[in-house]
Protein backbone atom coordinates (compact mmCIF):
# COMPACT_ATOMS: atom_id res chain seq x y z
CA UNK A 1 0.00 0.00 0.00
CA UNK A 2 1.42 3.42 -0.92
CA UNK A 3 2.71 5.46 2.01
CA UNK A 4 0.22 8.27 1.33
CA UNK A 5 -2.75 5.87 1.31
CA UNK A 6 -1.58 4.25 4.56
CA UNK A 7 -1.20 7.65 6.23
CA UNK A 8 -4.65 8.70 5.04
CA UNK A 9 -6.18 5.46 6.35
CA UNK A 10 -4.59 5.93 9.78
CA UNK A 11 -5.87 9.49 9.78
CA UNK A 12 -9.45 8.33 9.14
CA UNK A 13 -9.17 5.71 11.89
CA UNK A 14 -7.96 8.39 14.31
CA UNK A 15 -10.90 10.62 13.41
CA UNK A 16 -13.30 7.74 13.98
CA UNK A 17 -11.81 7.05 17.41
CA UNK A 18 -11.88 10.64 18.51
CA UNK A 19 -15.44 11.09 17.27
CA UNK A 20 -16.35 8.83 20.23
CA UNK A 21 -14.25 10.78 22.75
CA UNK A 22 -17.38 11.77 24.67
CA UNK A 23 -17.79 8.12 25.75
CA UNK A 24 -14.63 8.40 27.86
CA UNK A 25 -16.50 10.70 30.27
CA UNK A 26 -20.14 9.64 30.18
CA UNK A 27 -20.55 10.35 33.91
CA UNK A 28 -20.23 13.75 35.58
CA UNK A 29 -20.64 14.98 39.15
CA UNK A 30 -21.39 18.63 39.98
CA UNK A 31 -21.28 20.86 43.05
CA UNK A 32 -22.19 24.51 42.99
CA UNK A 33 -23.73 27.63 44.47
CA UNK A 34 -26.29 30.03 43.10
CA UNK A 35 -29.17 32.39 43.70
CA UNK A 36 -32.98 32.27 43.76
CA UNK A 37 -35.75 34.68 42.81
CA UNK A 38 -39.43 34.26 43.62
CA UNK A 39 -42.55 35.32 41.67
CA UNK A 40 -45.80 34.82 43.58
CA UNK A 41 -48.53 36.59 45.51
CA UNK A 42 -46.13 38.66 47.64
CA UNK A 43 -43.81 41.23 46.11
CA UNK A 44 -43.50 42.07 42.44
CA UNK A 45 -43.37 45.31 40.51
CA UNK A 46 -45.46 48.42 41.12
CA UNK A 47 -45.85 48.86 37.35
CA UNK A 48 -48.71 47.45 35.29
CA UNK A 49 -46.34 46.79 32.40
CA UNK A 50 -43.62 44.69 34.04
CA UNK A 51 -41.69 43.84 30.84
CA UNK A 52 -42.71 40.17 30.85
CA UNK A 53 -41.70 39.79 34.49
CA UNK A 54 -38.31 41.55 34.29
CA UNK A 55 -39.52 44.38 36.52
CA UNK A 56 -40.70 41.85 39.08
CA UNK A 57 -37.08 40.90 39.83
CA UNK A 58 -36.12 42.23 43.26
CA UNK A 59 -32.38 41.97 43.81
CA UNK A 60 -32.77 42.71 47.53
CA UNK A 61 -34.94 39.60 47.81
CA UNK A 62 -32.41 37.37 46.02
CA UNK A 63 -31.37 34.47 48.23
CA UNK A 64 -28.57 31.85 48.05
CA UNK A 65 -28.83 28.22 47.00
CA UNK A 66 -26.57 25.16 46.98
CA UNK A 67 -26.49 22.65 44.15
CA UNK A 68 -25.46 19.02 43.66
CA UNK A 69 -26.08 16.87 40.58
CA UNK A 70 -25.06 13.82 38.57
CA UNK A 71 -25.18 13.59 34.78
CA UNK A 72 -25.14 10.60 32.43
CA UNK A 73 -24.61 11.11 28.69
CA UNK A 74 -27.02 8.94 26.71
CA UNK A 75 -25.62 10.08 23.37
CA UNK A 76 -23.13 12.67 22.21
CA UNK A 77 -25.73 15.43 22.34
CA UNK A 78 -28.17 14.07 24.95
CA UNK A 79 -27.99 13.49 28.69
CA UNK A 80 -30.03 12.78 31.81
CA UNK A 81 -29.31 14.71 35.00
CA UNK A 82 -30.48 14.19 38.56
CA UNK A 83 -30.07 17.16 40.90
CA UNK A 84 -30.77 18.33 44.44
CA UNK A 85 -30.93 22.04 45.29
CA UNK A 86 -31.43 23.56 48.72
CA UNK A 87 -31.91 27.26 49.37
CA UNK A 88 -34.32 29.99 50.33
CA UNK A 89 -37.05 32.04 48.70
CA UNK A 90 -37.96 35.54 49.79
CA UNK A 91 -40.16 38.46 48.76
CA UNK A 92 -41.58 41.67 50.19
CA UNK A 93 -44.41 44.02 49.29
CA UNK A 94 -42.07 46.99 49.75
CA UNK A 95 -41.83 48.81 46.42
CA UNK A 96 -44.64 46.75 44.87
CA UNK A 97 -48.21 47.67 43.95
CA UNK A 98 -49.24 46.14 47.30
CA UNK A 99 -46.80 48.15 49.40
CA UNK A 100 -49.53 49.31 51.82
CA UNK A 101 -50.32 45.69 52.60
CA UNK A 102 -46.83 45.23 54.06
CA UNK A 103 -46.46 41.47 53.68
CA UNK A 104 -43.11 39.69 53.45
CA UNK A 105 -41.87 36.13 53.81
CA UNK A 106 -38.90 33.78 53.73
CA UNK A 107 -39.18 30.13 52.82
CA UNK A 108 -36.74 27.23 53.10
CA UNK A 109 -36.82 24.99 50.01
CA UNK A 110 -35.34 21.68 48.88
CA UNK A 111 -35.82 20.64 45.25
CA UNK A 112 -35.21 17.22 43.71
CA UNK A 113 -35.47 16.84 39.94
CA UNK A 114 -34.60 14.75 36.91
CA UNK A 115 -34.18 16.51 33.57
CA UNK A 116 -33.40 15.70 29.96
CA UNK A 117 -30.66 17.79 28.31
CA UNK A 118 -30.15 18.43 24.61
CA UNK A 119 -26.85 20.00 23.52
CA UNK A 120 -27.02 22.57 20.75
CA UNK A 121 -23.23 23.02 21.21
CA UNK A 122 -21.68 19.57 21.49
CA UNK A 123 -18.44 18.91 23.36
CA UNK A 124 -17.13 16.51 20.73
CA UNK A 125 -17.25 18.22 17.34
CA UNK A 126 -15.03 17.91 14.30
CA UNK A 127 -12.80 20.92 13.77
CA UNK A 128 -11.15 22.03 10.56
CA UNK A 129 -7.91 20.30 9.62
CA UNK A 130 -5.61 23.04 10.91
CA UNK A 131 -7.05 22.62 14.45
CA UNK A 132 -6.86 18.85 14.65
CA UNK A 133 -3.49 18.63 16.39
CA UNK A 134 -2.28 20.07 19.69
CA UNK A 135 1.20 21.48 20.27
CA UNK A 136 2.45 17.98 21.10
CA UNK A 137 1.14 16.63 17.81
CA UNK A 138 -1.76 14.81 19.48
CA UNK A 139 -5.30 14.78 18.19
CA UNK A 140 -7.42 17.64 19.50
CA UNK A 141 -10.76 16.95 17.89
CA UNK A 142 -13.18 18.24 20.52
CA UNK A 143 -14.72 21.54 21.49
CA UNK A 144 -14.08 23.09 24.89
CA UNK A 145 -17.59 24.53 25.09
CA UNK A 146 -20.96 22.91 25.61
CA UNK A 147 -24.38 24.57 25.47
CA UNK A 148 -27.65 22.83 26.22
CA UNK A 149 -31.32 23.28 27.01
CA UNK A 150 -33.16 21.17 29.58
CA UNK A 151 -36.62 20.25 30.83
CA UNK A 152 -37.98 17.68 33.24
CA UNK A 153 -39.99 16.99 36.38
CA UNK A 154 -39.33 17.33 40.08
CA UNK A 155 -40.62 17.89 43.57
CA UNK A 156 -40.21 20.75 46.03
CA UNK A 157 -40.24 20.65 49.82
CA UNK A 158 -40.97 24.11 51.26
CA UNK A 159 -41.55 25.73 54.64
CA UNK A 160 -42.65 29.40 54.67
CA UNK A 161 -41.84 31.78 57.52
CA UNK A 162 -43.58 35.15 57.79
CA UNK A 163 -41.61 38.27 58.59
CA UNK A 164 -44.32 40.81 57.78
CA UNK A 165 -47.61 41.62 59.52
CA UNK A 166 -50.39 39.62 57.84
CA UNK A 167 -53.84 41.19 58.11
CA UNK A 168 -56.20 39.49 58.03
CA UNK A 169 -54.49 36.32 59.20
CA UNK A 170 -57.15 34.16 57.56
CA UNK A 171 -55.35 34.75 54.23
CA UNK A 172 -52.37 32.72 55.43
CA UNK A 173 -52.05 28.97 55.64
CA UNK A 174 -50.07 27.41 58.47
CA UNK A 175 -46.29 27.25 58.35
CA UNK A 176 -45.94 23.47 58.43
CA UNK A 177 -43.82 22.06 55.58
CA UNK A 178 -45.49 21.37 52.25
CA UNK A 179 -44.55 19.40 49.13
CA UNK A 180 -45.48 20.06 45.52
CA UNK A 181 -44.58 18.97 42.00
CA UNK A 182 -42.52 21.33 39.83
CA UNK A 183 -41.57 21.53 36.16
CA UNK A 184 -38.00 22.76 35.61
CA UNK A 185 -36.70 24.16 32.33
CA UNK A 186 -33.84 26.36 31.21
CA UNK A 187 -30.45 26.70 29.56
CA UNK A 188 -26.88 25.89 30.57
CA UNK A 189 -23.29 26.25 29.39
CA UNK A 190 -20.14 24.33 30.24
CA UNK A 191 -16.49 25.20 29.62
CA UNK A 192 -14.13 22.24 29.71
CA UNK A 193 -10.89 22.97 31.56
CA UNK A 194 -9.22 19.59 31.02
CA UNK A 195 -10.04 15.87 30.85
CA UNK A 196 -11.21 15.89 34.45
CA UNK A 197 -12.78 19.27 35.24
CA UNK A 198 -15.17 21.78 33.74
CA UNK A 199 -17.03 24.90 34.85
CA UNK A 200 -20.81 25.09 34.46
CA UNK A 201 -23.33 27.91 34.46
CA UNK A 202 -27.06 27.24 34.42
CA UNK A 203 -30.21 29.34 34.54
CA UNK A 204 -33.71 27.91 34.81
CA UNK A 205 -37.30 28.58 35.79
CA UNK A 206 -39.48 26.32 37.92
CA UNK A 207 -43.24 26.23 37.54
CA UNK A 208 -44.81 24.90 40.71
CA UNK A 209 -48.23 23.29 41.16
CA UNK A 210 -48.80 25.27 44.33
CA UNK A 211 -49.85 28.83 45.25
CA UNK A 212 -48.59 28.48 48.81
CA UNK A 213 -44.78 28.64 48.56
CA UNK A 214 -45.00 32.01 50.32
CA UNK A 215 -47.67 30.76 52.74
CA UNK A 216 -50.20 33.24 51.37
CA UNK A 217 -53.32 32.92 49.27
CA UNK A 218 -56.34 35.08 48.56
CA UNK A 219 -59.29 35.27 46.19
CA UNK A 220 -57.24 37.66 44.04
CA UNK A 221 -54.40 35.17 43.58
CA UNK A 222 -55.14 32.78 40.72
CA UNK A 223 -51.73 31.80 39.32
CA UNK A 224 -49.37 29.19 40.74
CA UNK A 225 -46.02 30.30 42.12
CA UNK A 226 -42.89 30.51 39.98
CA UNK A 227 -39.23 30.71 40.99
CA UNK A 228 -35.85 30.91 39.28
CA UNK A 229 -32.42 29.41 39.93
CA UNK A 230 -29.09 30.66 38.66
CA UNK A 231 -26.26 28.20 39.41
CA UNK A 232 -22.46 28.16 39.07
CA UNK A 233 -20.85 24.73 39.43
CA UNK A 234 -17.59 22.81 39.30
CA UNK A 235 -17.97 19.69 37.15
CA UNK A 236 -15.90 16.55 37.72
CA UNK A 237 -15.75 14.39 34.59
CA UNK A 238 -15.58 10.78 35.74
CA UNK A 239 -13.57 8.38 33.59
CA UNK A 240 -15.53 5.56 31.92
CA UNK A 241 -14.31 2.01 31.40
CA UNK A 242 -14.55 0.20 28.08
CA UNK A 243 -17.61 -1.58 29.42
CA UNK A 244 -19.30 1.75 30.14
CA UNK A 245 -18.89 1.83 33.92
CA UNK A 246 -17.58 4.83 35.89
CA UNK A 247 -13.98 4.56 37.10
CA UNK A 248 -13.73 6.48 40.35
CA UNK A 249 -10.71 4.98 42.12
CA UNK A 250 -8.11 4.24 39.46
CA UNK A 251 -4.75 5.45 38.23
CA UNK A 252 -5.85 4.93 34.65
CA UNK A 253 -5.32 7.98 32.43
CA UNK A 254 -6.43 8.72 28.93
Amino acid sequence: MPKFALTFLLFLISLSGFSQKWKLTRYEAMLGVGETNFFGSIGGSKYTNNWYGLRDIDFLSTRPSFYGAARYKILQDQAIKISVIIGWLSATDKGSKNEKRGFSFNSYISEQSIVYEYSFLKEDVKRTSYALFSRRGMMNNYSKFNGYIFAGVGGLLYKPVFSGHPTPKVDFINTTPGYTAVIPGGIGFKMIYNNYYAIGIEFGARYSFSRYLDGFTSKYSKANDLYYFGEFSIVYRIKTSRKGYPIIFSRYRY
